[in-house]
C-alpha cells in the first residue's frame, strides 16, 4: 500500500509543497520578525531582588557565648519578637557576638522593615543591654551591594608590583 499526497487537500505540508515561494517567504517573515523581537528584549542580568531579611548584630566585647545570649541575644529577640509580619528569627551568640537574623514574608516592604526593625531595638532592647554592648549594626540584605565577580592576580614580584599591574593593565 502506498501513500500518496494529494495536493487538492489543505494540509499544511500539502500547501508548502505545491506552492515552495509561499512557504519560503513565510519562513523569512518569522525570522525577521523573531530576530526584531529578540533584539529589542530587554534582558536584566542582576535583577532586583530584595531577600526578606533584615540582620541584627551587637558586640559584645570579652564575654562568652551563654553571656550574650543571655544578656544580649533575648533581648534583641523579644525586641524583634513584635515586629509586624515577622515569619522566622533566627539567633545566633557567639563569643563576644550575637546575631539575630529577622525573616518576613516575600513581598514585604523591606524599607519599612527596617525601619521597624531599628526602632523596635532602640525602643524595646536599647534599656535592656549592657552599657558595654556598642550599638547593633542593623542592615537589610541585599544582593545588588555584593560585587558581580571575584578576581585574583599573581604575577612575580612584590605584593606592590602585582597591585600596580592589576590597577593599570586589569581594571581598565
Amino acid at each position: 500500500m502506498t501513500s500518496k499526497i494529494d495536493p487538492t487537500t489543505s494540509s499544511l505540508a500539502a500547501l508548502w509543497v505545491r506552492r515552495p515561494v509561499t512557504g519560503i517567504m513565510v519562513f523569512l517573515v518569522l525570522v525577521l520578525l523573531g530576530t526584531v523581537s529578540f533584539s529589542r528584549l530587554k534582558l536584566d542580568l542582576m535583577p532586583t531582588i530584595e531577600f526578606p531579611i533584615v540582620a541584627v548584630i551587637a558586640q559584645y566585647s570579652g564575654a562568652g557565648p551563654e553571656a550574650v545570649e543571655q544578656v544580649v541575644t533575648r533581648p534583641i529577640e523579644q525586641a524583634m519578637a513584635s515586629v509586624q509580619g515577622v515569619e522566622k528569627l533566627v539567633s545566633t551568640s557567639q563569643q563576644g557576638t550575637s546575631l539575630v537574623l529577622v525573616n518576613f514574608a516575600w513581598g514585604s516592604p523591606m524599607d519599612i522593615a527596617d525601619q521597624d526593625v531599628r526602632k523596635n531595638l532602640e525602643v524595646f532592647a536599647g534599656e535592656r543591654l549592657p552599657d558595654d554592648v556598642k550599638n547593633p549594626l542593623v542592615f537589610a540584605f541585599n544582593p545588588s551591594m555584593q560585587p558581580v565577580i571575584f578576581m585574583t592576580v599573581n604575577a612575580p614580584g612584590s605584593p606592590d608590583i602585582v597591585k600596580k599591574i592589576a590597577d593599570d593593565e586589569i581594571v581598565p
